[in-house]
């Protein structure tokens, strides 16, 4: 089992960072392979019945273009590495046709290296490295003496070897960098919730794509007297306030549910595949959990809370996400207007 795991992670490894970009950029790299074919065959083409290698490269390399831009975004993130490794085929097949081991054919070669060192995940682009520098060498000790065929692979070894590795580790760091800005874009830093675009983003996807028949739950909930503790207690206290009710939420939820901070001390949860009633006796579940539950403080005393709740439910109430919010609003509004600490259930 866990060689078979190893074996599943290695595209994760090897592949894309982003699937949309690697196939602009693929298209670009095989068009501008196809364009270098082009100049190459018409100032020093092929003789005899080779000539057609003259069309049939900058052919073959425009048509895997043109599928990408057809189908490049439907492709899993794994095949951006074989799509420069194609391009490297096709490119030493050319210098190998022409007996041609010289400066331009080794150039043309590092097309697939940079992109590769731009668009794959450290392991691909090296691995991209690795097959381009061992086919150049088998070309160049084939065609060339000895000595001019190791002169030109350690310049290429040096000069594009540090390139990729350069702009692999620069755009490995950048990636890194980003996802973690990402992620923490979308967490709360207070309550490790996640944020209102988070949940926003679940909900969206919950209710297009319908995938449970029981439809789809949101509980929209209000810390009642917020501002009273934040008066009497402090804005510290308050923050703990939060935090506490973060974790009874998080307690009290089944795993699916994706809860998260709206702002200030509205919270809410989303609960897919969750028939109506089912949502109204959670969010009744949860008011007395959080009853039963107060903060403690760092003196030892006491702070009760409590919570009133709007429970909204789609496709049953509402089919939109605008909808959805508007439904648990009016719910929300009819708890507080009962007394809080209670689950509004409109009239």
């Amino acid at each position: 089992m866990p060689e078979r795991g190893r074996w599943r992670r290695l595209p994760l490894l090897c592949g894309a960072w982003e699937v949309p970009l690697a196939a602009r950029a693929g298209t670009g790299m095989l068009l501008a392979s196809a364009v270098l074919l082009v100049v190459d065959g018409l100032t020093t083409p092929y003789a005899g019945a080779a000539q057609v290698y003259n069309y049939l490269f900058p052919l073959l390399l425009a048509g895997f273009a043109v599928l990408l831009v057809w189908f490049g975004t439907r492709l899993p993130a794994d095949a951006y590495l074989v799509i420069p490794l194609i391009c490297s085929v096709v490119l030493t097949g050319m210098s190998f046709a022409k007996d041609d081991a010289g400066a331009p054919a080794l150039l043309a070669s590092t097309l697939p290296i940079l992109y590769g060192a731009a668009i794959l995940r450290a392991p691909g682009s090296y691995l991209l490295l690795l097959y381009n520098l061992a086919s150049d060498a088998v070309l160049t000790f084939a065609l060339l003496p000895p000595r001019e065929a190791f002169r030109s692979m350690a310049y290429l070894v040096v000069v594009v070897g540090a390139c990729s590795v350069l702009i692999t580790r620069g755009g490995t760091a950048t990636r890194q960098l980003t996802d973690l800005l990402r992620q923490q874009a979308g967490v709360d830093t207070l309550t490790g919730l996640v944020t209102r675009r988070v949940l926003d983003e679940a909900a969206q996807g919950a209710i297009t794509a319908a995938q449970h028949p029981a439809g789809t739950a949101l509980l929209l909930i209000d810390v009642d007297k917020f501002k009273t503790i934040n008066d009497t207690w402090g804005h510290p206290v308050g923050d703990e306030a939060l935090k506490h009710l973060a974790a009874v939420l998080a307690a009290n939820m089944r795993p699916d549910a994706v809860i998260g901070r709206l702002g200030g001390d509205e919270l809410a949860v989303l609960l897919p595949g969750c028939e109506y009633e089912v949502a109204v006796r959670r969010a009744q579940q949860l008011v007395t959990a959080v009853r039963a539950t107060p903060l403690l403080l760092d003196d030892g005393q006491t702070l009760p809370l409590s919570v009133s709740i709007g429970v909204a439910h789609a496709p049953s109430e509402n089919g939109e996400l605008p909808g959805l919010y508007a439904a648990a609003d009016a719910s929300l509004y009819e708890a507080k207007r009962a007394g809080r600490d209670r689950v509004g259930v409109p009239g």
